[in-house]
């Protein structure tokens, strides 16, 4: 089943229109059709909005059983591409890439990986990392001001 026919059965289930979802999540009741038809995919905020309203997990929304070899997670990583966020690891190593006083951007994202670059205040000087996947706990995105 594809991501279209999952939204579209989450918000039939909750009987609602299009329109009111569009409504709820500020965005046309075109976009909501698009993502329904499989045309577009909603960015990762839209996403999350998705599944928190329709009351159905992340994983329902984006596993595609045609491809039980693809971590849903990775499709859910390609939208930080870009975006400064904040990691929680397994493991409390790296102080200084993930100090407060450094911005740590997604790069790049695999299945099994995450390229980051961490940059201090001055932006003179920038590291790389990669982090497996499987040792985030959580992420959060920075928000833009």
């Amino acid at each position: 089943m594809s991501l279209g026919k999952r939204l579209q059965d989450a918000r039939k289930k909750m009987n609602i229109t299009q329109e009111q979802l569009a409504e709820h999540l500020e965005v046309t009741r075109q976009s909501v059709s698009r993502w329904e038809s499989n045309i577009v995919y909603p960015d990762m905020d839209n996403l999350v909005r998705l599944s928190t309203f329709l009351e159905v997990s992340l994983d329902y929304l984006l596993k595609d059983e045609n491809h039980s070899n693809v971590k849903p997670v990775s499709r859910l990583l390609e939208g930080l591409i870009g975006k400064e966020v904040f990691l929680e690891l397994d493991t409390a190593k790296d102080y200084e890439f993930f100090s407060s006083k450094r911005k740590v951007i997604v790069v790049e994202v695999s299945r099994d990986w995450i390229k980051l670059e961490s940059i201090g205040k001055k932006e003179k000087n920038s590291i790389i990392k990669l982090i497996p996947v499987d040792s985030i706990k959580s992420i959060h995105i920075k928000e833009e001001v």
